[in-house]
């Protein structure tokens, strides 16, 4: 029902009609934990800078990222709020349908990012690896389909009760897919051996803190082909009629005149492929040239 009212927007091919659905190619959501050594890191001036968590994180997807943003402390392990983020977890995603963007907060990523990290050093035992879990543990901040970025800023080893990979395997059961980035004072032994016990890693010298610790999350999935076989036998891009649909609600998707990757709004290619039972694949330009929402048409054949 859906795919038929969303075609009967769409203006009538005169000829053999066919339609056809094309499944939405999203990113996959991200929930990023950003644990920071309260012990000493806020004296040595290495917490992370709002500008380039915010920037890197919202483009590591191409500009169409889907996030959820959370900080704790290795003393406290409780999500930090402010005014602008009361609840303590950041939401903000960017709707490939419509190029808005969903958010729980008010005003720029980086401002609400920024709300959450200002705090001061304090007294206390450097536990990282238990506040990790016990932030985590919150249940507020990972969702069932999102892969879990934790990225860890310590000046000082790990303090924890428990042993290193017991901390690992509970953090790496609360998602399907989990990396760890660890920017840390070496050497940290207990640090190490946690690390060693993560699947997915990343590990820089803290004088050597930059961008990269936060665009390894990229590195979690694995890219996303341009293109993907279409559906039905046609002679020419002219014979389809194709439409994005958000929420029932058609948005005409033309054929792109140019490079698909130099398009500056959606649009589609066809190109021959024989390894396709069609014998043609289909490239999106523009927003659309990573990820897609659902799109629906008709060709004529």
């Amino acid at each position: 029902m859906r795919a038929l009212a969303v075609l009967l927007l769409l203006p009538a091919c005169t000829t053999q009609p066919a339609e056809l659905a094309i499944a939405a190619q999203l990113p996959t959501p991200l929930d990023v934990l950003v644990v920071v050594d309260d012990t000493s890191v806020a004296q040595t001036g290495r917490i992370p800078d709002p500008a380039n968590l915010a920037g890197v994180l919202e483009g590591i997807y191409n500009g169409a990222p889907d996030l959820r943003i959370a900080v704790t402390t290795t003393t406290t392990g409780t999500l930090r709020t402010s005014p602008i983020v009361p609840g303590g977890v950041i939401e903000h995603a960017v709707r490939m349908e419509d190029g808005l963007v969903d958010k729980n907060y008010s005003g720029e990523l980086v401002t609400a990012v920024g709300s959450l990290l200002g705090f001061d050093a304090t007294t206390g035992s450097n536990t990282a690896l238990a506040s990790t879990v016990l932030a985590l543990d919150n249940g507020a901040l990972v969702r069932d389909d999102a892969a879990l970025g934790i990225l860890l800023v310590s000046a000082t080893d790990d303090a924890s009760a428990d042993a290193p990979g017991v901390y690992a395997a509970a953090i790496q059961a609360h998602a399907t897919r989990t990396m760890v980035s660890v920017v840390d004072q070496q050497p940290a032994e207990r640090i190490g051996e946690f690390l060693g016990a993560m699947t997915l890693r990343y590990e820089t010298p803290i004088d050597a803190y930059n961008m990269e610790a936060i665009s390894a999350f990229a590195g979690m999935f694995d890219p996303i082909a341009n293109d993907s076989c279409f559906p039905l036998a046609i002679a020419s891009a002219g014979d389809c009629e194709l439409a994005s649909a958000y929420q029932m609600v058609s948005n005409p998707l033309p054929a792109c005149t140019g490079d698909p990757s130099a398009a500056s709004s959606p649009c589609f290619m066809f190109v021959s492929d024989a390894s396709c039972p069609s014998g043609w694949s289909i490239l999106y330009g523009g927003a659309y040239r990573y990820y897609h929402p659902a799109i629906f048409g008709r060709c004529s054949l």
